[in-house]
């Protein structure tokens, strides 16, 4: 598989195995999907044709023509091939937290036909480590439901509240910048507080709002804590993961969204801040450069320099336009990359292609030499 630039009004670079094939009439194969169906499915049926929950105990009674598996079904893979040796299994490592298989997990990926990674870099990771499954992996960016997120996303309706009574509750006036990710060392949460009070010699009135996605370490938001506290007012801090119907509302009051990270993070707050039309920040992890198109949907600098970040959050909030030019780019890639339709589309093809296919696989009589599938050491 091949990287490839799609030429759009502000020019995003676009990867996807997908092509024109995905829109001819093609057999659909009959699908079973271990574990209930994802909320994104429903609605895409029409796309995705015949797709169904299974458990385990039916695939042995009447195994369909395509097992799809998530990452936590990943040692099973060897029995579901003897149980159903005729039916294609794609292994769907898209959600899973790191493509890191270890030998075990290396060993039961060999026996499916296709292996989906999340991103771009996880696929390389995965091609890399392991080189005897490279011909068998793929991307799949897992979709998420855009209705609740970007302008005119009606927030909080059910519980009557809007966002001028959650800026008022959390003391969030403008400018704000919101910082989403882990509180890790890696995170790095304590390099934008650093910003933010350099950003105020500036903008005396901007302000840091923090909310955890992902990991806690008790550690480090103890040291955060005591940190925040010497910004008094300026600092919002949200020591625990918001509600998912919360999430929506604090990056619709932000103005600009950052994460300065030291190491590797989860890129998901960046398709957050994408999907509520804001810029971003970021550290240039090789994890997020995916992610982020420098001076098209954000701004991407030197992760651990703190100098640097504040006057790229000082730029922002000093200049709407530029951040409202940058967010709507944001909002354009993930459209284009995450929404529910183009996944159903992608994941069409990838079941049709891995059902007509001749199966790589060896015949179970052999393949339980896999086991001596060996992994590449990083630097070699």
């Amino acid at each position: 598989m091949s990287e490839h630039v799609l030429s759009i009004p502000v020019q995003l670079p676009q990867y996807s195995p997908i092509t024109a094939a995905a829109e001819r009439p093609l057999h659909t194969p009959v699908v079973g999907w271990v574990s209930p169906l994802p909320a994104w499915v429903h609605g895409n049926e029409e796309i995705l044709g015949p797709v169904e929950s299974v458990g385990w105990g039916d695939l042995k009674k009447d195994p369909p023509e395509v097992v799809h598996v998530g990452a936590d079904g990943l040692s099973k893979l060897s029995w579901l091939r003897r149980a159903a040796p005729q039916a294609r299994i794609v292994l769907d490592l898209s959600g899973a937290s790191t493509t890191y298989l270890g030998r075990r997990g290396a060993a039961q990926a060999a026996f499916a036909d296709l292996i989906l990674a999340g991103t771009l870099f996880d696929l390389r990771e995965l091609r890399r480590r392991y080189p005897r499954l490279a011909q068998r992996t793929a991307l799949f960016r897992q979709p998420f439901d855009l209705s609740e997120w970007g302008p005119g996303a009606d927030l909080f309706a059910e519980a009557g509240r809007g966002l001028r009574r959650f800026r008022k509750l959390h003391r969030l006036v403008s400018p704000t910048v919101l910082y989403a990710g882990p509180f890790t060392p890696e995170g790095g949460l304590d390099l934008a507080i650093a910003a933010i009070h350099i950003a105020r010699q500036s903008l005396p009135e901007a302000r840091l709002a923090a909310i955890p996605i992902g990991t806690v370490s008790q550690r480090y938001l103890d040291r955060c804590e005591r940190a925040a506290l010497s910004l008094g007012h300026h600092g919002v801090f949200q020591w625990q993961t918001p509600a998912a119907d919360e999430l929506p509302a604090w990056f619709a009051v932000a103005d600009v969204v950052c994460l300065p990270c030291r190491d590797a993070v989860p890129p998901s707050p960046v398709w957050l801040a994408g999907a509520a039309a804001k810029p971003v920040v970021v550290g240039d992890a090789p994890q997020l450069l995916e992610h982020v198109v420098d001076d098209c949907t954000g701004y991407l600098v030197p992760t651990g320099n703190v100098p640097t970040l504040a006057a790229a959050l000082v730029a922002l909030l000093g200049d709407g336009s530029e951040a409202t030019r940058l967010g709507a780019a944001g909002r354009q890639k993930v459209e284009q990359e995450r929404s529910p339709e183009t996944a159903a589309r992608e994941l069409r093809e990838f079941w049709t292609t891995t059902a007509t296919r001749h199966s790589s696989l060896p015949p179970s009589t052999t393949a339980r030499t896999w086991p001596a599938l060996t992994e590449t050491k990083a630097g070699h």
